[in-house]
């Protein structure tokens, strides 16, 4: 691949393509197009040749796809056929149309026979019947194989396909009624770690056995591909190693410190009973994986963003004060926080103080997406978890020592900030929502229908005289202070 060549990857948003974004830019790619799906519908024909017409990519990576788990293609059976055909079908013909120089298809282990023998080989393919659960899916993704060998058979087009084994890493979809068995595991054992649940519910008997990948090793993959391979048929990507459901949650449950119980539901299905792919065909060309699934599930965990899931508290108006704090309390506890002292008898509600030693875990558990270099310098930064009562509010303030930055991660609470003295209108902040809050800059905390619970950094802005809670201008204070 060129280097100062245009390159298109479909999907950038997802975990495969974001993966693929992140791949292509350490290799010194900078000229890459992305379109989001609300920019560019790949299902409306005429769109998407307008797209190839004007911007001509030299490279496509073709990653865009309606995905899901077992629940998802089994409930939306025609949004999965209809989605997937049409995306397919629009990107690789005006692919064809304008030129492009190479594709890569990305399919799905799925495409292959439910009772196929194990491994899963590249020649399986339409052999035996599908499972029944992904069928509409699973057609989708041969149309796609098909289509780029009967485009390169009719008009020469360098149009490759990859079917990657079960993936995850970063970007994944943890949405348990739409996700995939591992990120689905990954969230409800740490549910129940922060609920202090005494079991975790799975699906099914936990035998079947499974492959996983991790997605960046998925983009080196591709990228080794697309750099040496030019013909048609597929190309499995995988580890070429499977693992049992409940060894699988076993391993998850290990990583992320929960110390219940498992129990199955077994009037759940639990679909195909071995998908392991073959990946000879592959390991000839000279590639393989090389991140280990508990050390991939562990980067995981460490990194993904928990705070988006909530807290699992409850946070409703009727919850008593004394309630809410015991409530915050254990959750900090059974996180690994030390509460170091704790202020009740705020008129708006209260607050938790953290030691300075639990400051860098307190920022990569709340804040996960702020960079660390970024309170490089300060010698305090105060971790504290705000509680804000319903229909209470803070005084409208500012500091001279400090900013802050806050981040609502349980409940729900709302914000007024200005430059100035004069009071802008109140917006509602947003669950995971983070806000920075500049030296000097007005702002009011308010409570809404329920408690609202707030992570808060400072930043001191002065080393030699760090700010404290008596580093308050309240320009309007509803209390009389």
């Amino acid at each position: 691949m060129d280097k100062n060549k245009k390159v298109y990857i479909a999907g950038h948003r997802g975990m495969v393509g974001s993966a693929l974004m992140r791949k292509l830019r350490t290799e010194g790619f900078d000229n890459i197009i992305t379109r989001t799906s609300r920019e560019l519908d790949l299902r409306n024909q005429q769109a998407v040749e307008e797209f190839f017409q004007k911007e001509k990519p030299d490279y496509v990576f073709l990653a865009a796809a309606k995905v899901g788990g077992i629940l998802a293609n089994n409930t939306y059976r025609a949004e999965f056929i209809y989605d997937n055909l049409m995306i397919e079908a629009n990107v690789i013909h005006s692919a064809y149309n304008n030129g492009t120089e190479k594709l890569m298809f990305l399919g799905s282990s799925c495409i292959y026979p439910k009772m196929a023998p194990q491994p899963l080989k590249e020649d399986y393919l339409l052999t035996g019947l599908l499972e029944p659960t992904n069928e509409p899916y699973a057609i989708a993704k041969i149309s796609g194989i098909k289509m780029c060998d009967a485009y390169r058979a009719q008009y020469g087009s360098n149009f490759i396909s990859v079917m990657p084994t079960n993936l995850y890493g970063p970007n994944d979809n943890y949405d348990l009624k739409k996700s995939h068995v591992l990120p689905a595991l990954i969230r409800k054992f740490h549910e129940a770690k922060v609920k202090n649940a005494p079991h975790v519910m799975m699906w099914g008997t936990g035998s079947p056995k499974r492959e996983f990948l991790h997605v960046d090793d998925l983009a080196a993959a591709c990228y080794y591909l697309m750099e040496n391979y030019n013909e048609e048929g597929l190309v499995n990507i995988g580890t070429g190693e499977d693992i049992a459901i409940i060894d699988l949650a076993r391993m998850v449950k290990e990583v992320v410190g929960y110390k219940g119980e498992i129990q199955h539901d077994l009037t759940k299905p639990d679909g195909t009973p071995r998908k392991l792919m073959d990946v000879g065909k592959l390991r000839d060309l000279g590639w393989t994986a090389g991140i280990s699934l508990e050390e991939g599930i562990r980067s995981v965990y460490e990194n993904v963003d928990k705070v988006s899931w909530g807290t699992n508290l409850n946070c409703d108006a009727s919850v008593a004060k004394e309630e809410m704090f015991q409530s915050a309390n254990d959750f900090l506890t059974r996180l690994g926080f030390t509460v170091e002292s704790k202020d009740e008898n705020r008129p708006w509600g209260g607050f938790f103080v953290l030691p300075e030693s639990d400051a860098k875990d307190f920022i990569r558990y709340f804040f996960p997406d702020v960079d660390m270099k970024d309170f490089e310098g300060y010698s305090k930064l105060s971790p504290k978890l705000l509680l804000v009562a319903p229909e209470k509010r803070l005084s409208w303030q500012y500091h001279h020592r400090r900013s802050e930055i806050w981040r609502v991660v349980g409940g729900t609470a709302g914000i007024v900030v200005s430059d100035t003295d004069e009071q802008t209108s109140p917006r509602d902040l947003s669950l995971g929502e983070i806000v920075e809050l500049e030296k000097g800059q007005r702002h009011r905390l308010f409570g809404t229908s329920g408690w609202g619970l707030v992570a808060e950094i400072w930043k001191h802005t002065d080393a030699t005289e760090p700010s404290d809670e008596e580093d308050i201008v309240r320009v309007q204070d509803d209390f009389g202070r």
